[in-house]
């Protein structure tokens, strides 16, 4: 059994690096979830600038993240399954897309000698990532930066293994990022949430992207299960031509 500090310690350092209590931490982690849909609604999500605006410089994620962390234990045990499919498979590097608070990256990173990259906007999230990759010493971790929704920061390593944790659903294009991602890694851990309602303003998660027509399909025919099943995540070889191919 992996076990984590980074997992045990959840609530305490996000006291310690907001300097927050423990009881304002619970009234802005209950309140983080409406305020960021009412947020979202606010915006044109179509524009790219505004889109990009709303990630860059959303506060409520370190929150809602941490809150989603706590009260989701199948979604702890995948973090934990990971290390695990690193020793299964191999992984040397891994490419954390879409990292945010960084936690499915960082208990790699903390449990592994994997060399870890992750990537996101320049963002209050990430600052939290780099926060913990300091306060928990882990030289086998760096950052990079993107600046647009669509963009898949160019990777200068080969990267065994791309994390994509309920990152897809946020994309403009799911087709488009999966395609340059098939590119760059062999494997990926994919977990990923699209938006339920057919109208955002509807739905409890509005900045999910509906789910494409043809997203189904396009899994089952392009992609080849490894055998590896944790719960909701599956870790697939990639078949990054066909990918590209088909749905750049």
């Amino acid at each position: 059994m992996i076990m984590s500090s980074i997992l045990s310690n959840l609530m305490v350092d996000l006291s310690e690096y907001t300097g927050k209590t423990m009881a304002d931490l619970q009234v802005h982690m209950d309140a983080c979830r409406q305020e960021n849909k009412d947020e979202w609604l606010s915006i044109e999500p179509q524009n790219f600038a505004h889109t990009n605006k709303f990630y860059s410089s959303d506060e409520n994620a370190i929150y809602q993240s941490t809150a989603w962390l706590l009260r989701d234990e199948p979604m702890r045990d995948i973090i934990l399954s990971i290390p695990v499919s690193a020793a299964q498979y191999g992984w040397k590097t891994v490419f954390d897309y879409g990292a945010g608070i960084g936690t499915p990256g960082l208990v790699l990173a903390e449990s592994t000698y994997v060399d870890v990259t992750m990537a996101d906007f320049d963002c209050p999230a990430l600052s939290f990532a780099k926060w913990k990759a300091e306060a928990y010493e882990l030289p086998n971790v760096r950052f990079e930066h993107f600046s647009d929704c669509q963009e898949v920061p160019l990777i200068d390593i080969p990267i065994d293994c791309a994390l994509c944790i309920h990152v897809i659903g946020h994309s403009l294009n799911p087709f488009r990022t999966l395609a340059e991602i098939s590119t760059k890694s062999k494997y990926v851990v994919w977990l990923n949430d699209f938006r339920v309602k057919e109208n955002a303003e509807d739905d409890l998660y509005p900045m999910h992207q509906k789910k494409p027509n043809g997203w189904d399909d396009a899994w089952r025919e392009a992609y080849e299960p490894m055998g590896h099943h944790v719960q909701m995540s599956t870790v697939f070889g990639l078949s990054a031509d066909t990918l590209a191919e088909k749905w750049s």
